[in-house]
């Protein structure tokens, strides 16, 4: 019962449903389940028995348990010891009776189910008597029984026994019985009456017992083969060379002789071992012992063996003259070292000791234990060399080896020559895989194929390409072209004309890159040069990265010269300064330490920790200052600030000037929002200068501390029903929270029936207590001021005699400064605060805007310009973040900036968000320029603008658009909609749906374009693919080019179903297109093939020559149409039958052997002398020597269909070519030329005609007047 308890713990839910069930069933006694006071629980009873857990009663249901299969079963998880089971598969319960962790299923054994267990009395089917016996599986017999007596036992080592307890061992069979009885009988036994002679038959046998009584059953041939050799031949135990030899007992040789010739001698040695001569009679052993020639040989080419214990197996001319030597075959081949082998082949010597030659031609394996395993005038002469095969291979050095190719030497110790032509491994365990021309020579050195590779350094690499050098240790070239890893651990990827000079360099790829300096990396591009102390350059070209631990994006003629500087790409920048950062634009600097510059042109980022976001021409040269757009602005002052705009300056300390035309902040902690020709030279003062219209009215602030508005009428507005308020506050001096518990005085407008403008008094009082009082015009004047202004308030005229420092607006003590309008207006509006300033350690923070924006805890010098809205307010969490207006705005990230707009969020170090909407600038100094719901998530990435575009790359960048993603390192897309740049350095210029994936791939736009090989380029077009590494494809549509270096245009067709896919490398493909070399410049384009040439740089260097085919002046367009097969040796190309002015077939014809008829004059031409017909039967060439006069050529007779006749004057007169001249000569002779018109030489010159069977006339297809 224990095992019955533990198995139903597993069925508590089973047993939950059933008490479900039976509570919905009319409820009997017994018919739900119940609990006894001892726990024990029955179902269909109220007395469960007290010995069970569980007790079940019922006589109308049986108990139904889990029911799994096998695999179920075993996905139980730590299944417990005991846990019960029916398998659905094996249709018998199972009980674990192993463990929790490893548990072992036992099955419960029934009738139908016991029979794959046990033998059944009427026997068994499927059994497998690999596995399934009767017997004992222990050192014990096997006993059978009848009657319950012992009649056949099998002991434990084998043996039978019948009528016997203890059968003789060794005897497989015993039978006991009664001595004289008839214990055993043979049945079917056959021959004549006892005395006659006995001719045993094919089946019959014969039965001998030894001195023991054993028994034997033999045949008659192996009776007589026991005592001689049978036709047939002998089998059977007998004592080799005792009972079972064929041969001479005194010392004398054994031949075998064949058709009266010998065929095989045994020669006996006394002393050693017999020498056994084989094949032709004429092979011979020396003075030797133990040789073997098993075979072949002929006259005048024996077999010889003259080494002790040299073997021949056949051949013809072959030798094993060294001690242990082996020929196995094949023809002249000599083995002379110790112990030599040569499989087989023709004139191979294997002349080292321990050497091999397995077969081939001309073979030689001099070294010690080398080996040449076949192939053509190969050589192994190093110790332990092997040259497996190939032409002309040489394994030199000691334990070196070449597998095959041609003309491959592995001289170094240990080195390896895989294959290819001219390869050599010179260095101690250097290898060569393939290729060409290729050379290891660093110790441990590689060369994995290509052509005119070389790897000297130690431990250096080359994996392929062509003349690329790996020549310090553990430097590496992985393909390309020209490339050169001359430092330490330098590497190049592939590419082309690259150097990694420095130690630990890399080189990713391609075209004259340079790393130079220690550390340096290039990823890509052209013209790069990292110089500096681990710097990097992504891509782009002309780019310099000289400052140690320096950085260049891509671009062109970038350059990060300052130490750990940066610039991300763009044209012509530079970051100098320690630190310093240009993500991009034209001509930008970041020179000072720590500086920035996001994008624009020429913008200059001069001073320590300065920063200029974009624009044209702006400066930031105070240490910490910044410059956030516009044109010709300058942040000169330390951490000033110019937000945007035309021409405005801030240069005092922590001066600030939001934007505007011609604005200059020289006060320290002044600020100018905005306006035009506004200059404050007093520190801590605020202006806005509305100027005129022609912005003639420029104007100048030297006091300090002062808040001006020129040109400008202050409006206190309100739309809310509760006019805005003017306050003064009394004196107060302590930091923090403001107002607290300082008190004001304001002015604000009652309810009016119309405007009222006061104008104040012309002159000041005349005497103190003078006090204000106004005309019913609103016109002031003073009477007795002393009560109204004293010594210790700020006159709204402003005071003299002040003291900068000691005289100012705001807290003296460790308190925040606000400023406020409406006080009383409802907070949820634009009143109460709108400028809070907060005092701290480090830098102040100034909160503007709507009073509910805030800064985070503990943040310093974090700045609010304004914006900000019930709901939406504005927050800044990152120290020295900034943000600059809009709502709902969030710089969390440390010196993040937000320009504007709303819900955009900086939360990257250094990152900016210019404004837009729900924009995100999550990587350290990443920019967002504008646009909507845009994210910049890698380090130094850049969204210029557009919408949902992610730059999720290090230096990535995306233009605009829509729903552009570029997601490699250094990886940028222009604009356009859903395009995706994921390979690293690599570009979609825009179009939709691109995608550039390949390293320093290129999609410029299009439609579902693809560039997946490394440098590959997709231009334009629909649905393009270039897979292949550095393959081009400029448009079109529909065309994929899976093979390396291969460029290809598409046309398809007008529905775009003919797809086309390039697997080959190195082709250019025009598919479903005409290719055109057009020209209008009267100069007929070229069609070129150049001859073979293998220099590499200017091309054809004057050296490399082509032959060209191009048109002539045409009266008509011509097509010809190629012959729709090969033609064979001999043939030429000639035009088919019927050509129109137009089109023309051409097809291969074999020439008739024509004669050179040669014409001295034209006298005795048909015709007159100026007015001739030419006989042209049988000829190819008619030359004109001499002539009385200019003749003109009427007609040529004999002329068969595609004849090719060139008609050559050498004379001083001219020849004329009659088209389609009079009745004078036969129609099938005239002459029709293509142009209509007659052709006439200038003295020498010629014409080639071909005769037209379709037209029944010559054709002229070629003219030299």
């Amino acid at each position: 019962m224990k095992h019955f308890t533990v198995a139903f713990r597993s069925i508590g839910v089973a047993v939950g449903l059933l008490c479900a069930a039976i509570a919905s069933t009319a409820q009997t006694p017994g018919s739900h389940p119940m609990t006894d006071i001892y726990g024990h629980m029955g179902i269909g009873t109220i007395a469960p028995d007290k010995s069970a857990i569980l007790d079940l009663s019922t006589t109308t249901a049986g108990f139904l348990m889990p029911r799994m299969t096998s695999a179920e079963r075993n996905a139980l998880v730590n299944p417990a010891v005991g846990l019960m089971i029916f398998n659905t598969g094996a249709k018998t319960i199972e009980f674990n009776i192993g463990t929790t962790f490893a548990p072992i299923w036992d099955r419960v054994l029934t009738t139908s189910s016991g029979g794959g267990l046990f033998w059944s009395l009427t026997g068994n089917g499927g059994t497998n008597p690999a596995t399934n016996f009767i017997g004992t599986t222990d050192a014990q017999p096997l006993v059978v029984r009848t009657n319950n007596m012992e009649r056949l036992r099998v002991a434990t080592t084998g043996e039978v026994g019948i009528g016997t307890a203890a059968p003789t061992a060794g005897r497989l069979l015993e039978v006991a019985g009664t001595a004289g009885a008839a214990n055993v009988r043979f049945g079917s036994a056959s021959g004549a009456a006892d005395g006659s002679v006995w001719a045993p038959g094919t089946n019959d046998g014969i039965i001998t017992a030894d001195g023991n009584g054993d028994l034997l059953k033999r045949t008659a041939t192996a009776v007589v083969g026991s005592v001689a050799w049978l036709k047939t031949g002998n089998g059977g135990a007998f004592t080799d060379g005792v009972d079972n030899l064929i041969g001479t007992a005194s010392n004398a040789p054994l031949n075998v002789i064949v058709n009266g010739n010998r065929a095989m001698r045994f020669e006996p040695n006394a002393a050693s071992s017999p020498n056994i001569i084989g094949g032709f009679n004429g092979n011979s052993v020396g003075s030797v012992v133990g040789a073997t020639i098993s075979g072949g040989g002929e006259s005048g080419s024996i077999n010889q063996v003259t080494g002790n214990y040299g073997a021949v197996g056949g051949g013809r001319r072959n030798q094993a003259s060294g001690v242990h030597s082996t020929v196995g075959g094949g023809y002249d081949n000599v083995a002379s070292g110790v112990a030599p082998a040569i499989g087989g082949g023709e004139s191979n010597r294997a002349s080292g000791d321990y050497s091999s030659v397995g077969g081939g031609v001309f073979n030689i394996a001099s070294g010690g234990t080398s080996t040449v395993g076949g192939g053509d005038h190969n050589a192994a002469s190093g110790a332990s060399s092997v040259v497996s095969g190939g032409y002309y291979n040489e394994g030199l050095g000691s334990y070196s080896a070449v597998v095959g190719g041609a003309y491959n030497k592995a001289s170094g110790s240990n080195s390896a020559v895989g294959g290819g032509d001219r390869n050599e491994a010179s260095g101690a365990y250097s290898s060569v895989g393939g290729g060409v021309y290729n050379a290891a020579s660093g110790g441990t050195s590689t060369v994995s194929g290509g052509d005119h590779n070389a790897a000297s350094g130690a431990a250096s690499a080359v994996g392929g390409g062509d003349h690329n050098t790996a020549s310090e240790h553990y430097a590496m070239v992985g393909g390309g072209h020209d490339n050169v890893a001359s430092r330490v651990a330098s590497t190049i990827g592939g590419g082309e004309n690259n150097r990694a000079s420095g130690n630990y360099s890399a080189v990713g790829g391609g075209r004259s890159n340079q790393a130079s300096g220690v550390h340096s990396t290039v990823s890509g591009g052209r013209d790069n040069v990292a110089s500096g102390v681990a710097p990097a350059i992504g891509g782009g070209e002309s780019n310099r990265a000289s400052g140690d631990y320096s950085a260049v994006g891509g671009g062109v003629f970038n350059v990060a010269s300052g130490g750990t500087s940066t610039v991300g790409g763009g044209d012509h920048n530079a970051a100098s300064g320690a630190s310093s950062v240009v993500s991009g634009g034209y001509y930008n600097e970041g020179l000072g330490s720590y500086s920035a510059v996001v994008g624009g042109a020429y913008n200059k980022a001069s001073g320590s920790n300065s920063a200029v976001g974009g624009g044209d021409r702006n400066e930031a040269s105070g240490s910490y200052s910044s410059v956030g757009g516009g044109v010709y602005n300058a942040a000169s002052g330390g951490t000033s600030t110019v937000s945007g705009g035309d021409h405005n300056a801030a240069s005092g300390a922590a001066s600030a000037v939001g934007g505007g035309y011609y604005n200059t902040a020289a006060g320290d902690y002044s600020a100018i929002p905005g306006g035009r020709g506004l200059r404050l030279d007093g520190d801590r003062s605020f202006g806005f200068h509305a100027n005129n219209s022609g912005g003639t009215l420029p104007m100048t602030i030297t006091d300090a501390n002062v808040a001006v508005f020129g040109n400008a009428n202050l409006w206190l507005a309100n739309n809310n029903n509760a006019p805005s308020e003017l306050r003064f506050f009394e004196a107060y001096n302590a930091s923090g929270n403001f107002p607290n518990t300082a008190n004001y005085t304001a002015f604000k407008a009652q309810t009016q029936a119309n405007d009222i403008t006061y104008t104040l008094p012309a002159s000041p009082a005349a005497s103190n207590g003078d006090i204000l009082t106004s005309t019913t015009g609103g016109v002031m004047q003073w009477s007795d001021a002393d009560s109204i202004v004293t010594a210790n308030a700020w006159s709204l005229l402003g005071n003299a005699g002040t003291t900068a420092g000691t005289n100012f607006v705001g807290t003296t003590d460790n308190v925040a400064f606000e400023i406020r309008v409406n006080n009383t207006g409802a907070a949820t509006g634009g009143n109460q605060r709108v400028m809070r300033y907060e005092p701290n350690a480090s830098s102040p923070n100034i909160i503007g805007g709507f009073n509910g924006n805030s800064v985070g805890a503990g943040v310093v010098g974090a700045t609010i310009s304004g914006g900000g809205a019930d709901g939406a307010a504005s927050q800044v969490t990152g120290d020295y973040g900034v943000v600059g207006g809009g709502f709902a705005n969030t710089a969390s990230g440390e010196f993040s900036t937000v320009g504007g707009g709303y819900t955009n969020t900086a939360s990257g170090r250094g990152a900016t968000v210019a404004g837009g909407a729900g924009n995100q600038a999550s990587g350290d100094n990443s920019t967002v320029g504008g646009g909507t719901q845009n994210e910049a998530q890698g380090g130094n990435s850049t969204v210029g603008g557009g919408e949902r575009n992610i730059a999720s790359g290090f230096n990535s960048a995306v233009g605009g658009g829509t729903g552009n993603e570029a997601q490699g390192n250094n990886s940028t897309v222009g604009g356009g909609e859903r395009n995706i740049a994921s390979g690293s350095n690599s570009t979609v210029g825009g179009g939709d749906h691109n995608t550039a994936s390949g390293a320093s791939s290129t999609v410029s736009g299009g439609d579902h374009n693809a560039a997946s090989g490394a440098a590959s380029a997709v231009g334009g077009g629909y649905y393009n693919t270039a897979a292949g590494d550095y393959s081009a494809i400029p448009g079109g549509r529909g065309l994929r080019l899976n093979g390396a270096r291969s460029f290809g245009f598409h046309a398809n067709n007008s529905g775009g179903t003919l797809d086309m896919t390039i697997t080959d490398a190195n082709v250019a493909v025009f598919g479903n297109t005409d290719l055109w070399l057009a020209n209008n410049d009267n100069a007929p384009s070229e069609l070129r093939f150049f001859e073979a040439y293998n220099i590499a740089g200017d091309f054809p260097n004057g050296t490399a020559n082509y032959t060209a085919f191009k048109a002539q002046t045409q009266a008509n367009d011509i097509t010809y149409t190629l012959p729709a097969s090969n033609g064979t040796a001999g043939q030429v190309l000639t035009i088919a039958p019927a050509p129109t002015l137009t089109t023309a077939t051409l097809t291969w014809t074999t020439p008739t052997t024509a004669p050179i008829t040669t014409r001295t004059d034209v006298t005795t031409f048909v015709g007159p002398p100026s007015s001739v017909a030419l006989a042209a039967s049988g000829a190819s060439f008619l030359r004109i020597t001499t002539s009385p006069g200019a003749f003109t050529i009427i007609g040529l007779s004999g002329g068969v269909d595609g004849q090719i006749l060139v008609i050559y004057n050498q004379s001083a007169n001219n020849m004329t070519i009659a088209d389609e001249s009079g009745a004078e000569i036969t129609a099938a002779d005239r002459i029709h030329t293509m142009g209509g018109a007659n052709l006439t030489t200038t003295g020498e010159g010629s014409v080639t005609l071909m005769y037209d069977g379709g037209q029944s006339r010559w054709i002229d297809i070629s003219f030299r007047p």
